[in-house]
């Protein structure tokens, strides 16, 4: 697949690298909120899916202070 990634504004400049299958991108920091995609597949390039395609997993760790302040916030925004 051919990756693309930018800056935070959606013209900045962008830079592309081909992915293999197997490969991982890992964004943290300042780098998760660039603008980031998948601009073609090479299809036939991987036997893990039939047919082809790719695989998109998110995942996030977040604090559990982080989410009880959220649901804190939203329990006082609901009318009684």
């Amino acid at each position: 697949a051919l990756f693309r990634i930018g800056g935070t504004e959606r013209r900045a400049p962008t830079r592309s690298v081909w992915l293999r299958s197997g490969d991982v991108v890992l964004l943290e920091g300042p780098a998760r909120l660039a603008h980031h995609g998948i601009d073609r597949i090479r299809f036939g390039s991987s036997g893990l899916l039939p047919g082809g395609g790719r695989l998109n997993l998110t995942l996030r760790a977040v604090a559990p202070e982080i989410v009880a302040q959220a649901r804190q916030r939203v329990s006082e925004q609901q009318p009684e």
